[in-house]
């Protein structure tokens, strides 16, 4: 992730939106992110349009006696000649996403600031 920017007001909910640039295989996209579901602490789900497929996503959190477990689902349209790939896309997908969060529950475990208050570990699960 290059940048995001909240450009809605107000706090994160229903409806607030975000433009984020990544960079993947030394390539940049730019992306619309938005909320489609918040309900914290338990569940957020997203809806995010790029030139080349939409992502509809969720995240869940549950707690557990060793921490919290993590639980991420997403859906992929490519657009264009990435319909010809899907598996294939879905697939590194899958792979990029369990590098995000395992590096997410990596981060936590070695002491990284927690916003709550309280210290938790993350158990990514692709689900």
């Amino acid at each position: 992730m290059l940048n995001a920017v909240k450009v809605t007001d107000g706090p994160i909910g229903i409806g607030t939106q975000f433009t984020a640039t990544t960079k993947a295989g030394g390539r940049t996209a730019d992306m619309v992110i938005e909320v489609t579901a918040f309900d914290r602490p338990t569940r957020l789900a997203n809806s995010t349009t790029l030139s080349t497929m939409d992502i509809q996503g969720n995240l869940t959190f549950e707690p557990t006696q060793n921490g919290t477990c993590l639980r991420w689902s997403s859906d992929l349209a490519p657009k264009g000649a990435l319909k010809l790939v899907a598996p294939i896309v879905a697939a590194l997908g899958r792979r990029n996403k369990k590098a995000i969060w395992t590096s997410l529950k990596d981060l936590r475990e070695a002491g990284s600031s927690d916003p709550s208050g309280t210290a938790a570990g993350t158990q990514p699960t692709d689900g």
